[in-house]
Protein backbone atom coordinates (compact mmCIF):
# COMPACT_ATOMS: atom_id res chain seq x y z
CA UNK A 1 0.00 0.00 0.00
CA UNK A 2 1.11 3.38 -0.89
CA UNK A 3 2.33 5.67 2.04
CA UNK A 4 0.10 8.50 0.98
CA UNK A 5 -2.81 6.41 0.16
CA UNK A 6 -2.46 5.07 3.90
CA UNK A 7 -4.00 7.85 5.74
CA UNK A 8 -7.03 8.21 3.60
CA UNK A 9 -7.82 4.69 3.48
CA UNK A 10 -7.67 4.40 7.30
CA UNK A 11 -10.05 7.73 7.09
CA UNK A 12 -12.36 5.96 5.14
CA UNK A 13 -12.55 3.23 7.80
CA UNK A 14 -13.10 5.33 10.06
CA UNK A 15 -16.11 7.01 8.45
CA UNK A 16 -17.69 3.55 7.84
CA UNK A 17 -17.46 2.73 11.66
CA UNK A 18 -18.88 6.13 12.51
CA UNK A 19 -21.77 5.40 10.15
CA UNK A 20 -22.86 1.59 11.21
CA UNK A 21 -22.79 3.14 14.47
CA UNK A 22 -24.75 5.62 13.92
CA UNK A 23 -27.18 3.91 11.97
CA UNK A 24 -27.40 1.06 14.87
CA UNK A 25 -28.07 3.96 17.55
CA UNK A 26 -30.70 5.17 15.44
CA UNK A 27 -32.53 1.34 15.58
CA UNK A 28 -32.31 1.43 18.87
CA UNK A 29 -33.69 4.63 19.56
CA UNK A 30 -36.22 4.74 17.17
CA UNK A 31 -37.49 1.48 16.31
CA UNK A 32 -36.62 -0.65 19.57
CA UNK A 33 -37.34 2.61 22.23
CA UNK A 34 -34.53 1.18 24.28
CA UNK A 35 -33.79 4.45 25.80
CA UNK A 36 -34.87 6.62 23.33
CA UNK A 37 -32.74 9.92 24.42
CA UNK A 38 -29.68 8.68 24.79
CA UNK A 39 -29.61 6.27 22.06
CA UNK A 40 -30.90 9.58 19.89
CA UNK A 41 -27.54 11.57 20.99
CA UNK A 42 -25.32 8.70 20.46
CA UNK A 43 -26.64 8.43 16.97
CA UNK A 44 -26.15 12.04 16.20
CA UNK A 45 -22.74 11.78 17.83
CA UNK A 46 -21.48 9.35 15.34
CA UNK A 47 -23.07 10.89 12.41
CA UNK A 48 -21.93 14.21 13.00
CA UNK A 49 -17.91 12.60 13.59
CA UNK A 50 -18.75 10.67 10.31
CA UNK A 51 -19.49 13.75 8.11
CA UNK A 52 -16.80 16.06 9.95
CA UNK A 53 -14.42 13.26 8.48
CA UNK A 54 -16.17 13.46 5.40
CA UNK A 55 -15.96 16.65 4.68
CA UNK A 56 -11.87 17.23 6.06
CA UNK A 57 -11.14 14.57 3.36
CA UNK A 58 -13.07 16.60 0.90
CA UNK A 59 -10.78 19.58 1.12
CA UNK A 60 -9.88 21.17 -2.39
CA UNK A 61 -12.37 19.43 -3.73
CA UNK A 62 -15.82 21.38 -2.45
CA UNK A 63 -16.18 25.07 -0.84
CA UNK A 64 -14.08 25.90 1.55
CA UNK A 65 -16.70 27.19 4.41
CA UNK A 66 -17.60 23.19 4.68
CA UNK A 67 -14.79 21.43 3.97
CA UNK A 68 -12.75 23.75 6.62
CA UNK A 69 -14.60 25.88 9.04
CA UNK A 70 -17.73 23.31 8.92
CA UNK A 71 -15.62 20.21 8.97
CA UNK A 72 -13.97 21.51 12.29
CA UNK A 73 -17.19 22.39 14.23
CA UNK A 74 -18.98 19.34 13.45
CA UNK A 75 -16.02 17.99 15.12
CA UNK A 76 -16.22 19.83 18.13
CA UNK A 77 -20.26 19.46 18.41
CA UNK A 78 -20.52 16.04 18.01
CA UNK A 79 -17.91 15.95 21.02
CA UNK A 80 -20.11 18.35 22.96
CA UNK A 81 -23.01 16.09 22.11
CA UNK A 82 -21.40 13.30 23.85
CA UNK A 83 -20.54 15.15 26.82
CA UNK A 84 -24.24 16.36 26.94
CA UNK A 85 -25.25 13.20 26.74
CA UNK A 86 -23.32 11.67 29.50
CA UNK A 87 -26.06 12.67 32.38
CA UNK A 88 -28.94 10.93 30.45
CA UNK A 89 -27.13 7.44 32.23
CA UNK A 90 -28.71 8.44 35.28
CA UNK A 91 -31.50 11.14 34.78
CA UNK A 92 -33.61 12.83 31.74
CA UNK A 93 -31.57 15.60 32.06
CA UNK A 94 -28.40 16.77 29.15
CA UNK A 95 -25.66 18.59 30.28
CA UNK A 96 -26.87 21.53 27.85
CA UNK A 97 -25.24 24.19 29.52
CA UNK A 98 -21.41 23.10 29.84
CA UNK A 99 -21.11 22.01 26.60
CA UNK A 100 -22.66 25.13 24.41
CA UNK A 101 -20.14 26.85 27.20
CA UNK A 102 -17.54 25.44 24.86
CA UNK A 103 -18.66 24.89 21.55
CA UNK A 104 -20.14 28.68 20.89
CA UNK A 105 -17.12 30.32 21.63
CA UNK A 106 -14.91 27.81 19.64
CA UNK A 107 -17.04 28.19 16.42
CA UNK A 108 -16.66 31.86 17.12
CA UNK A 109 -12.80 31.57 17.40
CA UNK A 110 -12.50 29.49 14.75
CA UNK A 111 -14.67 31.79 12.15
CA UNK A 112 -12.32 34.31 12.72
CA UNK A 113 -9.12 32.30 12.29
CA UNK A 114 -7.55 31.99 8.58
CA UNK A 115 -7.27 29.21 7.06
CA UNK A 116 -4.73 30.03 5.11
CA UNK A 117 -0.77 29.25 5.95
CA UNK A 118 -0.05 28.29 8.62
CA UNK A 119 -2.95 26.30 11.36
CA UNK A 120 -1.42 25.34 13.88
CA UNK A 121 -3.34 27.81 16.03
CA UNK A 122 -6.61 26.44 14.37
CA UNK A 123 -5.71 22.56 14.99
CA UNK A 124 -4.85 23.32 18.82
CA UNK A 125 -7.79 25.11 19.77
CA UNK A 126 -9.44 22.01 18.29
CA UNK A 127 -7.75 19.22 19.94
CA UNK A 128 -7.88 21.76 23.26
CA UNK A 129 -11.51 21.97 22.93
CA UNK A 130 -12.12 17.65 22.41
CA UNK A 131 -9.94 17.40 24.99
CA UNK A 132 -11.90 19.62 27.78
CA UNK A 133 -14.85 18.23 26.61
CA UNK A 134 -14.07 14.24 26.50
CA UNK A 135 -12.37 14.69 30.06
CA UNK A 136 -15.50 16.42 30.92
CA UNK A 137 -17.51 13.72 29.80
CA UNK A 138 -15.92 11.26 30.96
CA UNK A 139 -15.72 12.42 34.81
CA UNK A 140 -19.41 12.46 34.33
CA UNK A 141 -19.44 9.35 33.51
CA UNK A 142 -17.55 7.70 36.15
CA UNK A 143 -19.78 10.07 38.54
CA UNK A 144 -23.51 8.55 37.11
CA UNK A 145 -21.54 4.75 36.98
CA UNK A 146 -20.57 4.91 40.53
CA UNK A 147 -23.73 5.54 41.93
CA UNK A 148 -25.09 1.88 40.81
CA UNK A 149 -21.43 0.01 40.91
CA UNK A 150 -18.20 0.28 42.99
CA UNK A 151 -15.68 2.44 42.11
CA UNK A 152 -13.44 -0.53 40.39
CA UNK A 153 -16.17 -1.66 38.13
CA UNK A 154 -17.28 2.19 37.12
CA UNK A 155 -13.20 2.74 36.05
CA UNK A 156 -12.94 -0.29 33.74
CA UNK A 157 -16.51 0.76 32.01
CA UNK A 158 -15.53 4.70 31.54
CA UNK A 159 -12.06 3.80 30.79
CA UNK A 160 -12.36 4.38 26.68
CA UNK A 161 -13.45 7.59 27.38
CA UNK A 162 -10.79 8.50 29.43
CA UNK A 163 -8.59 6.68 26.80
CA UNK A 164 -9.67 9.05 24.18
CA UNK A 165 -9.10 11.98 26.05
CA UNK A 166 -5.61 11.17 26.34
CA UNK A 167 -5.84 10.74 22.84
CA UNK A 168 -6.96 14.34 22.09
CA UNK A 169 -4.60 15.37 24.70
CA UNK A 170 -1.31 13.75 22.82
CA UNK A 171 -2.53 15.62 19.42
CA UNK A 172 -2.38 18.95 21.13
CA UNK A 173 0.88 18.36 22.69
CA UNK A 174 2.01 17.09 19.72
CA UNK A 175 1.02 20.27 18.09
CA UNK A 176 2.74 22.54 21.01
CA UNK A 177 6.00 20.21 21.20
CA UNK A 178 6.59 19.85 17.25
CA UNK A 179 5.81 23.10 15.62
CA UNK A 180 7.33 22.17 12.67
CA UNK A 181 5.45 18.54 11.84
CA UNK A 182 2.09 18.63 10.09
CA UNK A 183 -1.10 18.34 12.47
CA UNK A 184 -3.35 17.25 9.66
CA UNK A 185 -5.01 13.83 10.04
CA UNK A 186 -4.48 12.93 5.97
CA UNK A 187 -0.76 13.26 7.03
CA UNK A 188 1.48 10.29 6.57
CA UNK A 189 3.48 10.59 9.11
CA UNK A 190 4.22 7.60 12.08
CA UNK A 191 2.32 9.97 14.91
CA UNK A 192 -0.45 10.28 12.10
CA UNK A 193 -1.01 6.95 11.20
CA UNK A 194 -0.67 5.67 14.40
CA UNK A 195 -2.99 8.48 15.68
CA UNK A 196 -5.83 6.73 13.18
CA UNK A 197 -5.31 3.63 14.24
CA UNK A 198 -6.16 3.88 17.82
CA UNK A 199 -9.10 6.54 16.47
CA UNK A 200 -10.15 3.24 14.42
CA UNK A 201 -9.73 0.81 17.27
CA UNK A 202 -11.36 3.08 19.79
CA UNK A 203 -14.51 3.98 17.99
CA UNK A 204 -15.67 0.57 18.03
CA UNK A 205 -14.52 -0.13 21.79
CA UNK A 206 -16.80 3.24 22.69
CA UNK A 207 -19.65 2.44 21.05
CA UNK A 208 -19.72 -0.99 22.39
CA UNK A 209 -18.88 0.27 25.44
CA UNK A 210 -21.97 2.73 25.07
CA UNK A 211 -24.26 -0.09 24.18
CA UNK A 212 -22.88 -1.93 27.21
CA UNK A 213 -23.81 1.33 29.59
CA UNK A 214 -27.43 1.26 27.97
CA UNK A 215 -28.15 -1.83 28.64
CA UNK A 216 -26.55 -1.80 32.35
CA UNK A 217 -29.21 1.05 32.79
CA UNK A 218 -32.27 -1.24 31.60
CA UNK A 219 -30.98 -4.16 33.75
CA UNK A 220 -30.54 -2.45 36.62
CA UNK A 221 -34.01 -0.54 36.39
CA UNK A 222 -35.50 -4.11 35.80
CA UNK A 223 -34.14 -5.35 38.88
CA UNK A 224 -35.60 -2.42 40.37
CA UNK A 225 -38.89 -3.07 39.25
CA UNK A 226 -38.64 -6.75 40.26
CA UNK A 227 -37.17 -5.63 43.55
CA UNK A 228 -39.95 -2.88 44.72
CA UNK A 229 -43.81 -2.19 44.45
CA UNK A 230 -44.07 -0.08 41.67
CA UNK A 231 -46.77 2.79 43.61
CA UNK A 232 -45.30 2.84 47.07
CA UNK A 233 -41.84 1.97 45.87
CA UNK A 234 -41.49 -0.57 49.01
CA UNK A 235 -39.59 -3.49 49.11
CA UNK A 236 -41.61 -6.83 48.36
CA UNK A 237 -41.32 -10.66 49.26
CA UNK A 238 -38.41 -10.73 46.42
CA UNK A 239 -36.08 -8.87 47.69
CA UNK A 240 -36.82 -10.12 51.80
CA UNK A 241 -35.36 -13.40 50.15
CA UNK A 242 -32.81 -12.52 48.19
CA UNK A 243 -31.34 -10.63 51.14
CA UNK A 244 -32.39 -13.58 53.63
CA UNK A 245 -29.93 -15.36 50.65
CA UNK A 246 -27.29 -12.88 51.58
CA UNK A 247 -27.15 -12.83 55.11
CA UNK A 248 -26.88 -16.57 55.10
CA UNK A 249 -24.12 -16.95 52.87
CA UNK A 250 -22.54 -14.44 54.93
CA UNK A 251 -23.37 -16.22 58.22
CA UNK A 252 -21.81 -19.74 56.14
CA UNK A 253 -18.75 -17.69 55.95
CA UNK A 254 -17.79 -16.78 59.33
CA UNK A 255 -19.51 -13.56 59.17
CA UNK A 256 -22.63 -12.02 62.03
CA UNK A 257 -26.29 -12.65 60.81
CA UNK A 258 -28.45 -9.61 60.67
CA UNK A 259 -32.10 -9.51 60.47
CA UNK A 260 -33.32 -9.01 56.79
CA UNK A 261 -37.00 -8.11 57.38
CA UNK A 262 -36.11 -5.51 60.69
CA UNK A 263 -33.16 -3.93 58.65
CA UNK A 264 -35.49 -3.35 55.21
CA UNK A 265 -38.57 -2.53 57.34
CA UNK A 266 -36.68 0.29 58.93
CA UNK A 267 -35.15 1.66 55.81
CA UNK A 268 -38.25 1.76 54.28
CA UNK A 269 -39.34 3.94 57.38
CA UNK A 270 -36.86 6.24 57.09
CA UNK A 271 -37.46 6.79 53.42
CA UNK A 272 -41.21 7.27 53.74
CA UNK A 273 -40.73 9.77 56.83
CA UNK A 274 -37.84 11.84 54.94
CA UNK A 275 -39.87 12.00 51.42
CA UNK A 276 -41.36 14.90 51.61
CA UNK A 277 -45.37 15.30 52.05
CA UNK A 278 -47.24 15.45 48.82
CA UNK A 279 -50.80 16.15 48.68
CA UNK A 280 -52.96 13.33 47.20
CA UNK A 281 -54.54 13.14 44.16
CA UNK A 282 -58.03 13.40 44.85
CA UNK A 283 -60.03 12.21 41.32
CA UNK A 284 -63.47 12.73 42.43
CA UNK A 285 -64.53 15.15 45.51
CA UNK A 286 -67.95 14.66 46.60
CA UNK A 287 -69.76 18.10 47.20
CA UNK A 288 -70.00 19.14 50.75
CA UNK A 289 -73.84 19.13 51.65
CA UNK A 290 -75.52 22.23 52.33
CA UNK A 291 -75.76 23.66 55.70
CA UNK A 292 -79.35 24.44 56.60
CA UNK A 293 -80.61 27.92 56.70
CA UNK A 294 -80.64 29.22 60.28
CA UNK A 295 -84.15 29.88 61.64
CA UNK A 296 -84.93 33.18 62.91
CA UNK A 297 -87.54 32.89 66.21
CA UNK A 298 -87.65 37.05 65.77
CA UNK A 299 -91.64 38.04 65.31
CA UNK A 300 -89.43 41.27 63.70
CA UNK A 301 -88.16 39.55 61.41
CA UNK A 302 -91.04 37.53 60.55
CA UNK A 303 -92.91 38.79 57.01
CA UNK A 304 -96.33 38.30 56.69
CA UNK A 305 -97.78 36.16 54.07
CA UNK A 306 -99.64 38.78 52.73
CA UNK A 307 -98.84 41.47 51.07
CA UNK A 308 -97.12 44.78 52.42
CA UNK A 309 -99.78 46.90 51.04
CA UNK A 310 -102.96 44.89 52.75
CA UNK A 311 -100.56 45.34 56.09
CA UNK A 312 -100.06 49.09 56.05
CA UNK A 313 -104.19 49.19 55.59
CA UNK A 314 -105.37 47.69 58.06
Amino acid sequence: MNAGSEPLTLLAAIMLVFFIASLAWGLLASAAQVEPRMCQCLALVNALLAGSLAAHGLRGHAPALLTYWGSDVMGIAAIALLRASMPALNAPRLAWRSALAVLLPAALVLALLPYQGDMRWTSRLIFFCMTVLTVMASADAWQQLRIHVNRKLATVLTGPLFFISAMMLARLLESLLWPGQTTDVLGSGDFNLAWLWSTLVMNLVVNATMGLLVMTKLILRIQQLTRRDPLTEVLNRRALSEAIEVEHTRLQRGHSYEMPAPTMCCAALTKACTRPRRRAAIWYRPPRPESPRPICWSASRIRPPWPRWRASAA
